[in-house]
Parts: C-alpha cells; structure tokens; sequence
C-alpha cells in the first residue's frame, strides 16, 4: 500500500510538471500571428502574416480565414510574400479565404527578419466600403510548417492557436457622430472624514495606523487598554476592508515579531488573535503593543476610512472569569480612521476645453458658437469628455478624477460631481460659457494623457460637433514641441542670403522671433571685422520706428568703433530689422545676442547666439542678378538638381551644392533629397547645412518624403493661416497625426525645432508609413537625463533603428536647434535609404 501511494504522488508530479512544460512552450509555440488594417475609403483590408516561433526554412503553410460579407471571389484578394512574389490564393464555396505556399524544392523558404511571410489586400465588391466590425479568425486549416518538422503546427490540432484580429468599420470622416447619451446628474459623494472612537470600556484594545507613501499598505497597531499582568488570549475582529479579500494580504505579529493566528472569512472580516496554552498567560510589552497587522491593499486607498472593531473582539486577563467582549457591551467597538496621504501630482499642464472641442465641417463655427446657437434655439446642450492615460502596459485607461487630472471654472477648483454636473448642462451656466471658461489641470500622474470630447443636444440624432479623437496632453507641462527648459532661443531671417555686388538690391536682416523669453530683454547686434568694407558708405543701417525719431530718419548708421547696438525686446519684426546694400565681394556675419531683464528669480537669462551671414557675389561681365530665397527656413520647392549622378540606387555628391564641403557626412543625403525633390536650395547652388531649420519647415519636408504633399487637409492652429507659405504641410502633418501642437492651439511654426522635437515627428511619420524601426540596443546617450519624457521612446527608438546619430561625444543634445544637414540626414536614413 505505501508503494502505491509512493507511485500515485510520482504520477502526479509527472502530470504537474507536463503541465507545467506545455505551458512554457506555449509560449514559444509555432504558430501565426495576424496585423490588420482598413484604408482610408473603407474599400480595402490589408492583412499581414507573421511567423511566430520559427527559427529555421519553413517547408509550407496555409492561412484560412472566412472572408467579410460580400467577397466571393478570389479575383477580390491579392496575396504576395515578403518579396512581392505572388501566393496561392482562393476564396471557396463557403467563403474561407485561403493563402498557402508550399516548398517544392527540399531546402524550403526562408522567413524574412520581420517574420512576414504573407501580406494579404482584399478589395470590397464595387468599391462597396467596410460597414461593420470585421473579425478575422484562422480556421482549422491554418498551418505552419517549419523545415524538419516531422508534422505541422495546425488549428484543427491544437497545436497553434486560432489568432484573431479585429479590423474597424468605416467611418465617414466628415459625417457626425452618434450622439453620447446625456449622462445622469451627479450627487456629491464622500461627506465628512469619520472620526476614530477611542476606548471607554474598563478593558479593551485601542487601534492606532499608518499609511505607506503609496496608500497601498496599512499598518494597524493594538495596545491593550487597562490590563494589568499577563492575558490568556485576545480576538482582533476588524470589518471589511476594501481590496482585502485574503489572508494572503494580512500580516499579523506581536510585539517581538512572532508570528499570531490570522484569518479572513467570507464576508471579508479580518481576524487576528493569540490563545495562551501554557496556563501561565502571555505578558504584555511596557508599551502595551500586542499586535502588528499590515493589510497589503489591491489598489491604494483614496478617501479617509474607518478600521471598526467587530462583535468578536475581545480581551481576557489572566485570571479573569470572562473575556471583555464588544458583543457583550464589555468593551468598546473602537476604531481607527486611515486616511490615504496626497497624491503627488507633479506639475501640471493647464489646457483649455475650447481648444479640445471640434469645429461645424459645414460652417467652420466653432463649438462654442455652435453650441450658443442650440441655446437660442431652446436645446439642451452638454458636452462629454473622456480622458484616459497610458497604464505601465502599454494600454489606455481611464484617467482619475482628482489625481490625473482636475477642472478649474472661474478661478476655483471644482469637485468631480460638481464638473460633470457642469459640462452636462444641470447647472445654469451656458455650456457656450462652460466650454470658454473651462480649463483642465493634468498632472504627470496620467502619462501620454488624451482627452477626446462632443458637444451634443438632447433634442439631435448626431452629435453637434464630431469628436476630437486621440488628442494628445502630455501630463506635468510637457508637450510635443515645448522645450524642456526655458531658454530663449532667436529665429533669425533675411530677405536674401546671397546677392551680387553693384546690383543695387536691399536686403534686410531681422529676428523673426524669440521664444520663450521670460521678460522682456534687449537684443544685441554685431558684425564681423571688415564687413563696412563690403557695403555702400552709407553703412549698414538699423531702423526702429518706435525709438528714433525724424531727425534720425529713422535709421542709425554702425561705424568701425561702433559696431554693438541694442534693440528692446519684444517687438514687431517689421520694425526691427538691418538693411544694406552690397559694394564689393565678401561675406557680412552678422551675430544676434538676447539678453531676457531676468528670470522669476531676477536672473538674466541670455540666449545662444545666433549668426546670420549673407554672401556678396563679384559682378559678373554681363552685370550679375541677385538671388533672393522668400524664406531661407523653407524646404519645399524646385530641386537643385544640376550635375547629379544617379547610381540606381542613390544620387552621388557632386557640384550641385557648392557649400557643402564642412558636411561631407550629409552630402549624399542632401543631393538625393534635393534630386527627388524633398528639398531645396536657399540660392544659387546653396543649401545653407548649418542654417537652424524651423518646425514648420520640418513639417514640410516630413510630408514631401512621405509621399502625402498632395492629400487635402484642413487644420485650426491659431497662428498657422490660411495663405502662410507652410499651411498646407502642417495641415497634412496635422491630419496625419505627425504634429499635435500645443495645448493652447498654436503650433508655432516659426520656431527652430530641436532634435528631440525632430525625433518624435520622425517617428510618427514613420508610424504613417507602416515603417518596422526594429533595432539593435545602441545604448544609453550620456546626457539621457535631459531628454524629456515625451520624446524618450522616439529618440531611442530612431538610435537603435540606425536613423538617428548623436553629437560624437556620447550625447545626443535633445534640447540643441537641428540643422538643415542633420533634418537631410535623418528623412534620408528615415524613408530613401
């Protein structure tokens, strides 16, 4: 008989342990893994086919899945491989497409390193467009087949899982939403803090608590009250905690650390006690502690709660005839009220509600005058926001009220029922008003933070306004473009960058911007030595109509010894600029210098200096012309394309640049950027590669590489109109996803961009593009502590990738401006190479 239970307990760890073996194969099982996607017009699904498991040839494998309603033919599907190189293909009687390839040459086929092995397009009949949810499942006659299996890894089999892949329905993008149903008005919740009750009984247990940083674990302490010598047991009976469902949570010690008895029944009651079985009873320490209980919470506590002592607790004395007992009326319910310590929320951003609310497609009203509208007309109007954030997997999850994020109205703070009770209309304010007035705080707590709203009436079948989906706030006063610290940093421009000598053209040099100064300062002008002798003995002027009156003509001449003056900041460009005409051949550097009057801490805060250097050409013999460029930051435009050789594969550096000598690293992108028409010169045979390039102009060279400069797009950023030279491709990059601007509806378009600002649209661009930046682990840069958490995951993502470099030195420079070469270099590595 003890044979056979020693033989009965080897079987069933033989049993647990293949079990336990299938389990961790399942993981590296054979099998494939399904990406899905719907085009623009509805009319097409892409599905792509992933190896999963694979290490070696495959010998075959077939994908089976049941086609979306209305596709019957195979003539609807195109299947190809990795390699364009077509598939077997067919859609059967019962509508189950099915894609294979089948080695017939012994040594199989090899899996690419994305593991793709199929790319599937199914075309809807006669243009008809995906109208609901598409559910793609492989069938039992899925498989996968890896050289020198002996069978393969099949559906029908158990042996490979039936992936699933749910493909969205259409969504016209002009047509409105179906409205969100008015929620229900809220009551205030919470009431007053609960107060602990303290011992009154002759003898009993007082409680005391603390509360770790988190609010996920409290610590109950229990002193016994009016005992004397030793106790022969005592019953800790605690009430239901929330988020305390097992013993496993429940840590229970005495005074010297010795293990006591503890339970948790099923009504969630907590237990805890000690039972002398000696006869001589326990002693009690001089503080009178007699338990230690830790209750390790689910989820951290967030409002005050009281710990009450149940009908079972009770204390005896030794020598006592009968315990102190709470269901006697013996000893007092004590308790004790744990309240959960302040979140911290870390800086906020604060951002409007208005400019997170859509815009009539039809009008162009915005939603407040939208909404103003529906008022006169006697609807009920209430707005919805849904604001979610990103969880440490990945996934987007509702943010908290009060601790991610907060309304504020009026200058005060509003509780949670006291915001949804205004946004949804039960209040007397106008929700035209509510959506003017109302900001959002959000906190650094709700990471990669969204907020999507609609503005709907009670009385309409569609929402007023379409919903404003996946809009981005980073939380803690990052955003996508906002720079890391606050900096000045000067946008400088000129009318020409290159012009001949003798023509007679004027040309002016001005700071089109400074940003983020935090006061007003001065800017400071100079120019290089000798640079008098290469313009008109009139000098180079400086105008400034509002500090020099008519007896200066508007103008100041620098001479020799004074070649520094100052300009107060901030200031119209068009009254601040520099202006000459050029004499003889050479070249004038002018150098910008700001100085902010000082920080919140009175500090001066002074800016990177700027140069701006302008090249005077020799006339030639026929008299010369000038070369002006309207912008020097745009990259749009007519390529310089003069002497490239095209190698098949790339365009070769050449004489179509002739200042690219000191970025013989950027050389073959430039040219084949130029040559493709992605970028362009800034003058004649000049590409300017160490010129600081804005984010507008970035934004145009993302959209001419990516192939999208034709889409049609709108966008309502408040400085980026309509007839600016930058709207269209920051319209297109704002469709696109590319850009998001900031919280307070500019994009800033003249702005230098920085190199983690480049980055992050980089990335997104390549997300566009269905671009795999799968890499080797380059490392951490050095400097990694200053590049902002919103950009973090694109510039290591590009590092790894191999498209974007460092500064030589082991850093990375997030906050430095990117040049022209660099932003070549980049789209080059990104999307031509």
């Amino acid at each position: 008989m003890k044979k056979t239970k020693i033989i009965s307990i080897i079987c069933a760890l033989s049993m647990i342990f293949s079990m336990f073996t299938a389990v961790v194969n399942a993981d590296n099982a054979k099998g494939i893994d399904l990406e899905a996607s719907l085009s623009d017009d509805g009319t097409q699904i892409t599905i792509e086919a992933f190896a999963k498991g694979t290490t070696g040839n495959l010998s075959n494998f077939m994908i089976a899945f049941a086609a979306p309603t209305g596709v019957t033919s195979p003539d609807s599907v195109v299947a190809t491989d990795a390699a364009g190189t077509a598939l077997t293909k067919n859609v059967n009687s019962e509508g189950i497409v099915k894609v294979s390839r089948l080695d017939m040459t012994g040594a199989g086929f090899a899996v690419p390193a994305d593991k793709k092995i199929a790319n599937i397009v199914i075309t809807m009949p006669e243009g008809a467009k995906l109208t609901s949810d598409y559910t793609i499942t492989l069938t039992g006659d899925a498989a996968i087949q890896e050289l020198g299996d002996e069978a393969a890894s099949k559906v029908s089999k158990g042996t490979m899982d039936a992936t699933t892949v749910t493909v969205e329905k259409w969504k016209d993008p002009n047509a409105k939403s179906e409205k969100e149903e008015r929620p229900d008005k809220q009551e205030e919740t919470g009431g007053e803090v609960p107060e602990p009750v303290p011992v009154t009984s002759t003898k009993g247990i007082a409680l005391e608590n603390t509360i770790s940083s988190d609010n996920k674990t409290i610590t109950i302490t229990a002193k016994a009250v009016g005992t004397t010598g030793n106790l022969s047991n005592f019953m800790i009976a605690l009430g239901a905690v929330d988020g305390i469902t097992s013993a496993d949570q429940v840590t229970a010690v005495d005074a010297d650390g010795v293990a006591l008895t503890k339970n948790v029944n099923g009504e969630g009651v907590i237990k805890v006690s000690r039972l002398d079985m000696t006869g001589a009873g326990f002693a009690v320490p001089a503080d009178k502690t007699i338990a230690v209980i830790t209750l390790a919470l689910a989820d951290p506590l967030t409002e005050a709660t009281a710990i009450t002592f149940t009908g079972d607790s009770a204390i005896q004395e030794l020598g006592d005839e009968a315990a102190a007992k709470v269901s006697k009326g013996t000893m007092t319910a004590t308790s004790t009220v744990v309240t959960p310590n302040e979140a911290d929320k870390g800086k906020a951003t604060t951002v409007n509600l208005k400019d997170y609310m859509g815009k009539d497609k039809t009008t162009g009203d915005d939603a407040a005058t939208v909404a103003e509208a529906a008022e006169d007309a006697g609807k009920i109007i209430y707005v919805t926001v849904d604001v979610t954030k990103e969880n440490d997997e990945g996934d987007r999850v509702p943010a908290t009220y009060g601790t991610d994020y907060e309304a504020e109205y009026n200058g005060e703070t509003l509780t949670e029922a006291e915001y949804n009770n205004l946004i949804h209309g039960y209040t007397e304010t106008p929700i035209s008003e509510v959506i003017k007035g109302l900001k959002f705080n959000v906190y650094n707590t709700a990471k990669n933070a969204q907020i999507k709203t609609s503005l709907n009436s009670t009385t309409d079948d569609t929402q007023l306004v379409n919903d404003q989906e996946k809009t981005d706030v980073k939380g803690g006063g990052s955003s996508e473009q906002e720079p890391k610290d606050k900096t000045p940093v000067i946008s400088v421009k000129s009318t020409a960058t290159s012009v001949t000598a003798g023509d007679g053209t004027v040309v002016k040099v001005y700071v089109d911007n400074i940003s983020n100064p935090n006061t007003d300062g001065s800017l400071y002008v100079s120019v290089n030595e000798g640079a008098l002798d290469l313009v008109t003995g009139t000098g180079i002027k400086y105008i400034d109509e509002d500090l020099y009156d008519e007896d200066h003509d508007g103008e100041m001449q620098i001479s020799s010894e004074d070649k520094l003056f100052e300009i107060d900041w901030p200031g119209s460009k068009e009254d601040k600029y520099i202006k000459f005409v050029g004499a003889t051949k050479g070249t004038v550097k002018f150098t910008f210098h700001y100085v902010a009057t000082g920080d919140v801490t009175g500090e001066p805060v002074v800016a990177k200096d700027v140069e701006k250097s302008i090249t005077i050409k020799a006339a030639s013999s026929s008299g010369g012309s000038s070369s002006s460029s309207k912008d020097n930051t745009s990259s749009g435009g007519g390529a310089i394309a003069s002497g490239l050789v095209d190698s098949g594969s790339s365009y070769l550096p050449n004489l179509g640049f002739d200042d690219l000598g000191d970025v013989t690293w950027a050389q073959t992108a430039i040219n084949t950027l130029a040559a493709k028409k992605i970028v362009s010169g800034v003058g004649e045979n000049k590409f300017d590669p160490n010129a600081a390039l804005t984010r507008a102009a970035y934004a145009q060279m993302l959209v001419n590489a990516i192939g999208h400069s034709t889409d049609s797009a709108d966008t309502y950023f408040d400085d980026v109109p309509t007839d600016a030279w930058f709207y269209h491709n920051v319209a297109v990059a704002s469709q696109l996803g590319i850009v998001s601007g900031f919280g307070d509806g500019t994009f800033r378009p003249n702005d230098l961009i920085t190199r983690e600002q480049m980055a992050l649209m980089t990335q997104k661009a390549a997300v566009v593009m269905g671009k795999s930046l799968i890499g080797a682990d380059n490392g951490t840069f050095t400097d990694d502590a200053d590049i902002a958490d919103w950009s973090r995951d694109a510039v290591y993502t590009l590092s790894d990738a191999g498209i974007i470099n460092g500064m030589g030195d082991g850093t990375f420079g997030p906050q430095a401006n990117a040049t022209r070469a660099q932003a070549a270099v980049i789209i080059y590595n990104a999307f031509v190479k």
